[in-house]
C-alpha cells in the first residue's frame, strides 16, 4: 500500500456551525502540509442544517480549493456511525482519516497519522492524544480538575493499550460498520480481527470540545457507559479504558500523589453512577446512536 496513491478524510458534524471555524482553520493548516501530488479525497457530512448555514458552510469550503471535495448535508440526524458508513461507501482509497468536527487539530497530525499508518504495514489503525479544549472555560473548579483528570488517564491507559478516538486513521479493510454507538470501538474491533494492530501516537495533539457544567458532563457519560454496556453484550469486545487488567498496569507503574488519587475516586464514583444510569438506559430500549447534543459543546 502506498500512501502516493491516495488519501480518502470524512469529517462529520452534527450542529457544528459555530465549531467549524476554527476547526476547518485547523484542517486546511493540517491538508497543505501533504505533499502535493498525493490525491486527497475530502468528504464533509452536516447533520441537521438549515438552508443558510448549508449555503454559508459550502461556500466557506469551496473556496479552499480542494481538488476532490463533496459536501453533504443531511436534512434530519442520520447518527454519525451511518455517517461514517456513507464516507466509507464513497471512500476510494485504502488510507482513510474520519474527524470529528468538534475539535481543534494540532500541527501536523493528519500528516503523521498517514505516513505512520503506510511505513508500518502491521499497523491498521492509528490516533493521536486526545485533550480537552480550553478547560479554563469551565466555571467548576472541580468540574474541570475532573475533565483534565479522565482525559489524563485517557492517555495513560493508551499508553498501554491505545485507545483512539476522535480522530481516527485506519486502513481500508471494511466497507461498512454495525449499527452500534461507538464508532471508535467497533473500528478497534475490526482492524484487531483482520490481524493488524493499533499503534498510539502521543507525541500528536487533538483538542476535543467537553460540557462546562455539572449536568451536561453526567449526560455524556451516562450515553458513553450505556454505549459501552450495549457494546459489549453485542460484541463481546471491551475497550482498554474498561479492562481492568490495564488498569492494574497503570496502578503498578505509577506512584499516585494524594491530590491525583482524590481526583481518580472523584472521577470513579461519576463513572459509576453513569454506568448505573446506563444500565437503566439498555434495560428500557433506550435509542444509543442519537442522544441529545451536549449544547456547551456546540457553541
Amino acid at each position: 500500500m502506498n500512501i502516493h496513491n491516495g488519501i480518502s478524510i470524512g469529517v462529520i458534524g452534527y450542529l457544528e456551525v459555530n465549531n467549524f471555524p476554527k476547526f476547518f482553520e485547523s484542517f486546511l493548516k493540517n491538508i497543505r502540509l501533504f505533499d502535493q501530488n498525493i490525491p486527497l479525497q475530502i468528504y464533509f457530512i452536516f447533520d441537521e442544517l438549515s438552508p443558510a448555514d448549508q449555503e454559508r458552510l459550502q461556500l466557506e469550503i469551496n473556496q479552499a480549493g480542494f481538488l476532490d471535495c463533496k459536501i453533504i448535508c443531511n436534512p434530519q440526524r442520520i447518527g454519525k456511525i451511518n455517517a461514517i458508513n456513507l464516507f466509507l461507501k464513497e471512500s476510494k482509497y485504502d488510507f482513510c482519516i474520519i474527524s470529528n468536527m468538534d475539535v481543534i487539530l494540532g500541527e501536523d497530525v493528519l500528516k503523521n497519522l498517514t505516513c505512520a499508518l503506510a511505513e508500518n504495514p502491521e499497523i491498521g489503525m492509528i490516533g493521536p492524544r486526545i485533550g480537552p479544549l480550553d478547560p479554563e472555560r469551565i466555571p467548576s473548579a472541580t468540574l474541570r480538575r475532573i475533565i483534565n483528570t479522565l482525559w489524563d488517564l485517557h492517555h495513560q491507559l493508551s499508553l498501554i493499550k491505545p485507545k483512539i478516538s476522535e480522530v481516527i486513521g485506519f486502513k481500508k479493510r471494511f466497507i461498512n460498520l454495525p449499527l452500534v454507538g461507538l464508532d471508535d470501538l467497533i473500528i478497534e474491533e475490526l482492524v484487531s480481527k483482520s490481524g493488524l494492530k493499533i499503534q498510539y501516537l502521543p507525541s500528536k495533539h487533538v483538542y476535543t470540545r467537553v460540557p462546562l457544567s455539572w449536568k451536561e458532563y453526567l449526560s455524556q457519560r451516562r450515553r458513553i457507559s450505556a454505549q459501552y454496556i450495549n457494546y459489549s453484550l453485542k460484541r463481546n469486545y471491551r475497550a482498554s479504558t474498561r479492562d481492568l487488567k490495564i488498569w492494574h498496569k497503570f496502578l503498578l507503574r505509577h506512584n499516585l500523589n494524594l491530590t491525583k488519587v482524590v481526583s481518580i475516586i472523584l472521577l470513579m464514583l461519576i463513572e459509576a453512577y453513569a454506568l448505573m444510569l446506563g444500565l437503566c438506559d439498555n434495560f428500557r430500549g433506550r435509542d444509543l446512536l442519537k442522544w441529545p447534543a451536549i449544547n456547551t459543546t456546540k457553541q
